[in-house]
């Protein structure tokens, strides 16, 4: 397809986007294009057939040096299908937002061969679509008129050339050979030196293997060469991305600029041609943000038929399409836009001062100056816009300042005078230039984005002065040499490259960073805190502090520190020095935390170092202070709050220096770390063992109420049973929870379930015995240690009874396989690990019952007394996960209940039955589970775990009817009380006989 013909298309997008009639859009057209009346003017001055010799010359330069990157970025930016697909949706320039955010993007946009694309918004095709149309258009418009006074044939009024302008000045300065000259004028660089163009091969968008002189040399034999199409897409497409994601602004800036550039590699374009379109990109896009009334249509359909959302204006269109931008980035991501800019890989656009280089070149392309060289700055109305999302929390005035500061210096080439060819988006996205007056910005926490916290990478130069107010942070990574003061009122000033005028710091606002700073003065309130992380801030001056003033200094366990170098004097005058809260700090280690060259004179007037574990001492020198910590008498359990914080802080203390533990601990304020020695403790495994030991009675209890039932001490089914042969098989689900208050240890809370299965036959004299097994699952949580062990559960016992007369018995084993998973988050120092453990425990049971039957005329009643020993045993287990992982050697309980109660059981209409049991139950033996437990290369320390209730009320009841005469239904309830603990249970059993 001809560029011509595809240019076309784009003007018929451009007719397809104005719904208020072609006039509107010509006004437009006609700006953009009476922007660049100079380029007529080029073949009447020396300088101007200087800039058209160089013009020329840099173009078969760019061609011919052009390496294989460029080249083949080249020919993957000419490819056409892709070229319009972009028109919707700007994929083609989309590899300047990162990896990340790329791979977002295209997850939710497509580019095909068949010049199609699909857009995840109607707002944002809407807008990309209307933006790269427009100026797509009027470099179009453009392209004919300079050529030769028409626009698609036809006479533009309101267009004409100054007064000495000539149409085709590349024709005219280049004199191209008839046979190769561009059908309508004004010659491409390929036309006018084909035998200095160097042809290349490589893949275009869609991976198809072509060449410059196939897939660009053939296209353009009826196109004129100024301004370029390509290039209007290019920057227009990636000046709109870079107001709606100004995170990546300079990047996209740089996008746009290395699109423009591929035109000239290949040969199609020269440099002027490019900086034409970068302007009218720049005007046109503008006149757009600022709802213009020349362009005040908007497209219901674009060229492929597609709905697109409509607004009553740019501004609301623009909003929507950002925000439905952004929104769809950080759902694909799954991050927020900082975190998956932080978090992309490295690319082309990740070097900054690459990309500053490669700008700032393609600004002019070396190219000499035509006019007066130092005529004032102009911003042109509305520009601002531009940069507004960037700076969100500068007035209208700073935003202009900053663009004015930024721009071009006057007298190159396309200079109209109306500014918008020296406007420098890239560098204004650093931030100010110059300080002209005083400037006042206020950067807000809460509001979040750059109103939160900004970099302004510039030089600054100028006679004015900053002040800086709020609670958020501003970073200079600059070289300022602005003459005016520094006021820091309010949130962080961090310096990181260099400011040479007097700083003052006020109450409650701070000064940090890395970089070098005038005179320092910190007025009492104010913070000093060197560095970003562990740094050096040098002060080229003197360093004054009020009294009451705060110097904070971080310190690591290397040996480093925080410091500022001052090369006048330090006057400290009854300041207060200030620890960091985070960190590891080396023990009687020397940290040279001031020096100044002038000398010191005053010393702090209090130590701000909160250690429970430390004493601090400050040396001064007369050139120097020096930090030293050392450790006190003040014992690690004397901060711990707890038995099992205590017992953890007494082995911690037994590490030692040069263990992780210790070491990160030593430094803590008491608070901190009576905190962290709970979390520290394990007690988890403790209270895991407790847990187990009590999950024990739901078996017994199952397995009793089946010898019950099946010796006839109930008068209805406790179980599911079915005959078998000579004896029955029956199974039980179980189920409870419980909760335990620990005391002076954690709350536990624990859940269990299963199914138990059994085979039971009658015996001699009537006794009945048999057999089951079972698998079953539960859970112990400790929520304010973030604990929490999963079990599973395999069971195998045997049992038997006899009813003889009054006179009832009932026993059994049983041992149960339990394999635990453990987890729990410690939080200690400045630290969280997620600790984790797999092992095995095992429990083995006995029970024995005797009971005492009685029948009245109120029902049947048992009194009976129970015994049940628990014991159990675990493998050892190793914690993984981090420093404060523990070991132990397996942990052990020997723990027997003795019970008395009453059974009752009463008919309450025919076919139902009403059960109930009270009873007091006892333990003894391990009733406080304990864990041993030790930190690697430490000695083994008891932790304790919730305890088991000494005492408890069991309280039972169900209720068992029938529904018919081959169907049952039982629900129940059993509960059990002690000293701050619950288990409870309930039941529901449906029965039908088939």
């Amino acid at each position: 397809m001809k560029l011509k013909t595809l240019l076309g298309v784009t003007v018929a997008v451009c007719a397809l986007f104005t719904a208020a009639g072609s006039q509107a859009q010509n006004v437009t057209e006609i700006g953009a294009t009476n922007l660049l009346q100079d380029f007529s003017l080029l073949m009447n001055t020396p300088e101007g057939r200087q800039v058209l010799a160089q013009n020329l010359a840099t173009a078969i330069a760019t061609n011919n040096n052009a390496t294989g990157a460029e080249r083949a970025q080249a020919l993957y930016d000419n490819t056409i299908a892709a070229l319009i697909g972009s028109t919707q949706n700007g994929m083609l320039v989309t590899d300047a937002l990162g990896s990340k955010l790329k791979t977002a993007f295209e997850a939710t946009n497509t580019l095909s061969p068949d010049y199609r694309s699909t857009t995840f918004s109607p707002a944002f095709q809407s807008m990309m679509s209307q933006a790269t149309g427009l100026s797509m258009a009027a470099a179009d418009v453009s392209k004919d008129f300079y050529a030769r006074g028409a626009a698609h044939g036809h006479p533009v009024s309101g267009i004409a050339l100054p007064s000495g302008g000539q149409y085709s000045i590349y024709d005219l300065a280049y004199q191209p050979d008839p046979a190769h000259a561009n059908a309508s004028g004004n010659s491409r660089p390929v036309q006018v030196a084909p035998d200095q163009m160097q042809n290349f091969a490589g893949q275009d968008y869609f991976g198809n293997q072509t060449d410059a002189a196939s897939a660009a040399w053939s296209t353009i034999s009826t196109s004129p060469a100024f301004p370029s199409g390509h290039s209007a897409f290019g920057f227009s497409s990636t000046l709109l991305l870079a107001t709606m994601l100004p995170e990546r602004y300079q990047q996209l800036m740089a996008r746009g600029s290395e699109y423009g550039n591929s035109r000239v590699v290949l040969g199609v374009h020269y440099p002027l041609d490019v900086i034409g379109a970068r302007i009218q990109s720049t005007y046109t896009l503008a006149q757009m943000l600022n709802n213009n009334p020349d362009y005040t249509g908007l497209a219901t359909t674009s060229l492929f038929g597609q709905p697109m959302t409509t607004a009553d204006d740019f501004q609301t269109l623009w909003a929507t399409a950002r925000d439905d931008l952004r929104t769809m980035l950080e759902q694909e991501c799954g991050a927020s836009i900082a975190t998956c800019i932080a978090e992309s890989e490295t690319d082309r656009f990740s070097d900054s001062d690459a990309n500053d280089a490669a700008y700032q070149y393609r600004l002019t392309y070396g190219m000499d100056t035509v006019g007066d060289t130092t005529l004032a700055a102009v911003v042109p109305e509305g520009a601002e816009v531009l940069i507004a999302s960037r700076f969100p929390y500068m007035t209208t005035a700073q935003l202009r300042e900053v663009l004015a500061s930024t721009e071009l210096q006057s007298g190159h080439v396309l200079d109209d005078g109306s500014g918008w060819a020296r406007l420098d988006l890239y560098t204004a996205a650093g931030g100010f230039g110059a300080f002209d007056q005083d400037v006042d910005v206020t950067l807000t926490r809460m509001d979040g984005g750059f109103s939160a916290s900004d970099e302004w990478s510039n030089d600054i130069t100028g006679s004015g002065g900053l002040t800086l107010r709020g609670n958020g942070t501003l970073e200079l990574s600059g070289d300022n040499s602005y003459s005016g003061a520094t006021h820091v009122a309010g949130g962080t000033l961090n310096v990181s490259g260099s400011v040479t005028s007097a700083t003052t710091v006020q109450d409650g606002a701070r000064i940090g960073g890395t970089g070098q700073t005038g005179d320092l003065t910190v007025a009492s309130g104010g913070t000093l805190a060197p560095g970003n992380s562990i740094g050096t801030l040098s002060v080229d001056g003197d360093l004054t502090l009020a009294e009451g003033a705060i110097y904070q200094v971080e310190a690591d366990a290397a040996g480093n520190s925080d410091r500022v170098d001052v090369t006048g004097t330090a006057s400290l005058n009854g300041g207060v020095f200030a620890l960091a809260s985070d960190g590891d700090y080396a023990i009687a280690t020397d940290y040279r935390i001031l020096t100044a060259a002038g000398g010191i004179s005053g010393a702090f007037a209090s130590s701000d170092v909160d250690s429970a574990f430390l004493d601090t001492s400050l040396t001064y020198g007369a050139h120097d202070v020096t930090l030293r910590f050392d450790r006190n008498d003040t014992a690690f359990r004397q901060a711990a709050t707890s038995r099992n914080g205590r017992a953890t802080a007494d082995a911690i203390e037994a590490l030692g220096a040069g263990h992780e533990v210790f070491d990160a601990l030593v430094f803590s304020d008491a608070r901190t770390a009576g905190e962290s020695f709970d979390q520290l403790s394990g007690e988890i495994h403790a209270s895991v063992a407790g847990a187990m030991t009590e999950m024990a009675a739901n078996i017994d209890s199952a397995v009793r109420d089946r010898i019950g039932e099946a010796t006839g001490d109930q008068q209805a089914a406790a179980t599911h049973a079915a005959q078998m042969g000579a004896g029955q098989i029956w199974w039980q689900a179980y189920g409870n929870w419980a909760e335990t208050d620990g005391g002076e240890v954690s709350d536990r809370s624990r859940s269990s379930g299963g199914t138990l299965v059994g085979y039971d036959a009658e015996a001699e004299n009537g006794w009945r015995g048999g057999f089951f097994a079972g698998f079953g699952s539960g859970s112990v949580s400790l929520d304010d240690q973030h604990a929490r062990a999963e079990i599973d559960s395999y069971h195998l016992g045997v049992y038997g009874g006899t009813r003889q007369g009054a006179l009832g018995l009932r026993f059994g084993a049983s041992h149960t396989l339990n394999k635990l998973e453990t987890q729990r988050r410690a939080t200690w120092a400045d630290r969280t690990e997620t600790l984790t453990a797999d092992y095995d425990a095992q429990t083995t049971r006995l029970f024995g019952e005797a009971n005492w039957q009685m029948q009245t005329s109120q029902g049947q009643f048992t009194p009976f007394a129970a015994f049940e020993h628990v014991s159990l045993n675990s493998d050892s287990f190793t914690e993984k996960g981090g420093d404060a992982a523990l070991h132990s050697d397996g942990l052990d309980m020997n723990t027997t209940f003795t019970t008395l109660g009453l059974r009752a059981e009463r008919a309450v209409k025919p076919g139902s039955i009403l059960r109930g049991e009270l009873g007091w139950q006892h333990a003894f033996g391990d009733i406080d589970p304990m864990a041993a437990v030790a930190f690697g290369g430490g000695e083994a320390f008891d932790v304790a775990g919730a305890p088991i209730a000494k005492d408890a009320a069991i309280l039972r009841g169900a209720l068992d009817m029938a529904l018919t005469d081959d169907a049952r239904v039982s629900v129940g309830y059993a509960g059990q009380f002690g000293d701050g603990a619950s288990d409870q249970s309930l039941t529901a059993d449906l029965r039908v006989r088939f």
